[in-house]
Formats: structure tokens, C-alpha cells, sequence
């Protein structure tokens, strides 16, 4: 191939050769910095996300922690807790079954406390809320009135339900507790998360 050329012109081939391998080369390390600039630019923005996305849920439970102790404490809680308990003397059924909430004395004595309840749903943005027995397990009150208003969640079908879950897990450590999502029957099989915790009225467990 170089038998009839001059020096001077295969130094120049060589030359250019030479060249065409250190761009060559050039490309394939800008190439493999760029790749791993944009993989560790894509891992940053991905723990960042998670970081946030941490944050946000811890925030999440801790708020909403708060506003279900703050709403046990309150004069509401205690006055629903003391007027439903009347029905326990005022109604006879089994204490194994459903709470009868056809009865007049449960309509009367539920609806007057609609107003502070569904409010409270609405303004803190929760689809239910919920008092219940501690001792029969009687969901004594509901803000949203499905179906599970009324239900016993100790002997009855939703006993294994989110709801039935937070109720008894509530009681078992005394303290508030989440229930993580899954499909709730009531609410058409939607995705329900449950946060339960004890009510004492002076010094008394009694929701």
C-alpha cells in the first residue's frame, strides 16, 4: 500500500489515522462521562424524590396522629361516647348483632351530632369518621352513614376489615394505630386507610 508513496505523504496518512483513533477515542469517554452524569443527575432526582416523599408521609402521619387525639379529648367525643352509650339500656337486641340504627333513639341521638362530625370530615379532609364500643365493638356513630354504621366489628362480617382491624389494634396497645389500604367492602371495595385510637372519659376506656 506504501510502496510508492513519498515519506512526507505516509506521515500525513499516519498523522490523520492517528487522529481519526484519538477522536474516536475522545467520543467514546465523552460518550460513557455523559452517560454517567445523566444516571447520577437521574439517581439524585429519584432520592430526592423519595427523600420528599418520606417527609410528606411522616408529616402525613404525624398530623393526622395529632388531629385524631386532639378530636378524643374533645367535648364532642365525650358527649357522643355518654349519649350513645344509652343505648345499651334503652334498646333491647342482640348484643352479638348489628346496633338496630332504625331505632328512633339512635336516629335522634346520632343526628344531633352530624353537624360537629361531618364538619370536622370535611374541614380535615377525611371520608369518615367513626366512634365505636369498645366493649361490644358497635360502630355506634358514622359521619359518612354507610353501611357500616351500626356494624359489629367483634362477631360480625366486617370483624376482619381495615375498620375491624384499627378497632381491635387500637384497644390491643392502647395507643393510636394505622391501618395500611386495602379494598373496604362499604365503600364499593375502594382502597380505605384506618386510624384508630382509645377513648377515655375519666380515666375510663370507652371507644
Amino acid at each position: 500500500m506504501f510502496q510508492n508513496t513519498t515519506i512526507k505523504t505516509k506521515m500525513v496518512f499516519i498523522t490523520i489515522l492517528g487522529l481519526i483513533l484519538l477522536s474516536t477515542i475522545l467520543a467514546t469517554i465523552s460518550v460513557s462521562t455523559t452517560k454517567d452524569a445523566l444516571m447520577k443527575k437521574s439517581y439524585d432526582t429519584l432520592t430526592a424524590a423519595r427523600d420528599s416523599k418520606a417527609v410528606q408521609m411522616s408529616n402525613f402521619f404525624t398530623n393526622t396522629i395529632a388531629d385524631i387525639k386532639v378530636l378524643a379529648r374533645s367535648p364532642g367525643m365525650r358527649d357522643i361516647v355518654n349519649s350513645m352509650e344509652d343505648v345499651y339500656d334503652e334498646l333491647e337486641f342482640d348484643i352479638k348483632g348489628p346496633l338496630p340504627i332504625k331505632e328512633k333513639f339512635i336516629q335522634d341521638t346520632t343526628k344531633s351530632f352530624d353537624k360537629f362530625y361531618q364538619g370536622y370530615m370535611k374541614d380535615y379532609g377525611y371520608y369518615d369518621i367513626f366512634v365505636i364500643n369498645a366493649k361490644y365493638g358497635h360502630v355506634l356513630y358514622s359521619a359518612a352513614k354507610e353501611s357500616d354504621f351500626g356494624a359489629n366489628l367483634k362477631d360480625g362480617p366486617l370483624k376482619d376489615s381495615g375498620l375491624g382491624e384499627s378497632y381491635k389494634k387500637a384497644l390491643e396497645l392502647n395507643r393510636p394505630v394505622f391501618i395500611d389500604m386495602k379494598p373496604y367492602a362499604p365503600s364499593n371495595g375502594a382502597p380505605a386507610m384506618f386510624v384508630a385510637t382509645p377513648v377515655h372519659i375519666f380515666g375510663t376506656l370507652e371507644a
